[in-house]
């Protein structure tokens, strides 16, 4: 039974791990199905775009723009709004690499940039498509889900490199929104004697973004002194990808999960929640 039961839980995580080369999310399944008290679930998440395929581009201002290492750690709360929907809300930091051409100068911009506040909001649903079918040490089903989400970001300028040369007396902020949403299909493995359900799920994404100055940068120059500029936010609306994930809620009170977006940007996120 052991040595079956082993086999059963390798194969699953051979299926898990080939779909996600690498990555940790937003939880797919509907809180109030997998909690037998109230439906909420509180958690820690980390998410991590390493870049994205298209610049922000904006035919007035910035051009080119590029984030890059764009690192958040946040907490949140979900609330189970049915049996098919969960709608969730976080808050906390965030930090980034900012890098885009100054159209009016035509010089080059390279700015870090201090962590600062980052939250947001979304909704999530998971609708089965078969009744449960009955497998070696548990049941087996599949259903289609679909989140949509919308975070904004604010962040104050620590250093910044123009051109070849690093200016002085830097300061100002930058703002950002984004959003994404996806479609996926799931495969949930309910495990009867470990009372762990197991949901590796893949499917499609868009994303967007937009990033401005909502504070003046300014910075003293070696050639015209004290500068100061406004930036309009640049945009990129356009971005399509293929996600991948899964779902480990483990006795009915914890869940783990991880996912992992590809082509649009490239992501990970991880995060573990408590379910009451």
């Amino acid at each position: 039974m052991i040595k079956q039961m082993s086999a059963v839980l390798l194969a699953l995580c051979f299926v898990c791990a080939t779909a996600l080369a690498g990555g940790v999310g937003n939880a797919v399944t509907p809180i109030k199905t997998t909690t037998e008290h109230i439906g909420v679930a509180v958690g820690f998440e980390n998410d991590f775009i390493v870049d994205r395929l298209n610049p922000l581009e904006n035919k007035y201002g910035p051009r080119s723009m590029e984030i890059t290492d764009f690192s958040r750690n946040y907490g949140k709360i979900t609330v189970g709004l049915s049996d098919s929907s969960n709608l969730y809300m976080h808050i906390g930091t965030g930090d980034y690499d900012l890098k885009f051409v100054d159209r009016a100068q035509d010089a080059s911009m390279e700015v870090n940039l201090e962590p600062g506040l980052y939250t947001g909001v979304g909704i999530n649903g998971l609708m089965p498509v078969n009744e449960e079918i009955e497998v070696p040490y548990g049941n087996l089903s599949f259903g289609v889900g679909a989140d949509t989400q919308i975070n904004t970001f604010f962040n104050e300028v620590d250093s910044l490199v123009r051109s070849t040369f690093r200016a002085d007396n830097v300061r100002g902020g930058f703002y950002g929104v984004e959003g994404q949403s996806s479609v996926y299909v799931t495969m949930q493995y309910e495990v009867e004697p470990l009372e762990t359900l197991i949901i590796p799920y893949i499917g499609m994404y868009h994303s967007w973004m937009f990033v401005g100055t909502y504070d003046e940068l300014r910075y003293t120059s070696e050639t015209t002194g004290d500068v100061g500029e406004d930036f309009q936010a640049a945009h990129d609306f356009a971005s399509f990808g293929l996600i991948f994930g899964a779902d480990f809620d483990v006795a009915k009170y914890l869940n783990v999960s991880i996912e992992g977006r590809f082509i649009g940007e490239n992501a990970v996120t991880t995060g573990v929640s408590l379910k009451f």
